[in-house]
C-alpha cells in the first residue's frame, strides 16, 4: 500500500491543533517523524541549561527547546521544528508566536529515523535560509559537530566528544562539557 504524502499551504499547517507531536512542512509536505526518545530528550535538556545559562548570564538573547515552528519561506512552504534554537538580542524582531526567519543557532539531535535528513536536507536548508551555526548532535557516537556558515555552505568548526568542551563561534567563551551533555 502506498502512502501519499500530505500537502499544505502555509497557511493551512498554521490551522493545525497545537500540538507537541512533531511535525514540520518541507516545500508543502508534511514531515511527522517519530516522538523523541528519553534520551533524545535528556541531551536536549543538557544542552538547554548548559547553553541557556550562559546565553542569560550575558543577556544575548533567547533559547528555546522544540516544539517551536521555525518559518523559513511561508510562499514554499517551509516551516522546520529544530530541537534547540539560538536568537540573539539583535535579532529578536524574528520572535511572534512562531520563529519567523533563520535562527541564530539550531540544533538537531539525531534519532535512527532522521539522522540523514538532518546531516543533508536539514542542514542544506538551514545554510540556504541563513542560520549562522548548526549544531548536529549524534547520541550514539555521543558527538556534537558544530558547523559554521561560510561562503559555500556550511563549515566544520570542530567535532566534540567525551573529554572535550565544545566551542562555537558565536559564543566565544562558552565551554560546553560533553561529559554533562551525555550524563544519564
Amino acid at each position: 500500500m502506498a502512502i501519499t504524502a500530505i500537502k499544505l499551504t502555509f497557511e493551512e499547517f498554521c490551522q493545525l491543533p497545537e500540538s507537541v507531536l512533531p511535525h514540520e512542512l518541507v516545500d508543502g509536505k508534511l514531515r511527522t517523524p517519530a516522538a523523541p526518545t528519553w534520551r533524545h530528550q535528556r541531551i536536549l535538556w543538557h544542552i538547554a541549561r548548559l547553553l541557556g545559562s550562559y546565553v542569560e548570564d550575558l543577556c544575548l538573547g533567547y533559547i528555546v527547546m522544540s516544539p517551536i515552528d521555525v518559518v523559513l519561506d511561508r510562499d514554499r512552504p517551509l516551516v522546520l521544528r529544530p530541537d534547540l534554537v539560538y536568537i540573539s538580542r539583535a535579532r529578536v524582531s524574528l520572535i511572534r508566536d512562531k520563529i519567523y526567519g533563520a535562527p541564530d543557532l539550531t540544533a538537531e539531535i539525531f534519532s535512527r529515523s532522521g539522522a540523514l535528513f538532518d546531516r543533508t536536507e536539514k542542514a542544506a536548508l538551514y545554510a540556504q535560509y541563513g542560520v549562522r551555526e548548526y549544531w548536529l548532535v549524534d547520541p550514539e557516537a555521543e558527538v556534537i559537530e558544530v558547523r559554521r556558515l561560510g561562503a559555500h555552505g556550511y563549515e566544520t568548526v570542530g567535532r566534540f566528544g567525551r573529554g572535550d568542551a565544545l566551542r562555537s563561534t558565536l559564543f566565544p567563551g562558552l565551554h560546553v562539557s560533553i561529559d554533562q551533555v551525555f550524563a544519564d
